[in-house]
């Protein structure tokens, strides 16, 4: 659906195999995370009717030499 939406992204989806991508999408001036996944993936997420990100910090962030 993304691809027909905005088909300005097949360049980036077609060397993208699994993980995270964000991308700009510059007719909707925002950005995005893509996450692609395998059918397994998608079949859980669908059965669950939700997925869950969650973020943490890098401890090496704020680390000073």
């Amino acid at each position: 659906m993304l691809s027909i939406l905005y088909p300005e992204i097949m360049h980036y989806l077609k060397g993208f195999d699994y993980g995270l991508m964000p991308i700009y999408l510059s007719k909707a001036n925002k950005y995005v995370l893509l996450i692609k996944g395998t059918k397994e993936c998608i079949l859980t997420a669908s059965i669950n009717n939700a997925f869950k990100v969650y973020l943490i910090k890098n401890k090496n962030q704020f680390c000073e030499e």
